[in-house]
């Protein structure tokens, strides 16, 4: 085999290893990607609960201070 055959050969295998680490790398952005939507729907749906909490809370409160005014 010629230098030249060699060195044709050798630049299509690091074509090829590129190729493959860029695929790679966009699956590991995708997997990324993911993984932070699903962070930041979970804090999302943390929010919501404390908000749910302190409404609970807040009309509890509602009531107590009615019951006072009503006994007072």
């Amino acid at each position: 085999m010629n230098i030249r055959a060699k060195a044709s050969e050798r630049k299509e295998e690091i074509r090829e290893e590129d190729e493959g680490k860029k695929i790679r790398r966009r699956e590991e952005d995708e997997l990324e990607q993911g993984s932070r939507k699903q962070r930041k729907s979970m804090a999302g749906a943390g929010i919501n609960l404390v908000q749910h909490q302190i409404q609970r809370l807040l009309s509890s409160f509602g009531e107590v201070s009615c019951k006072l005014q009503m006994v007072g």
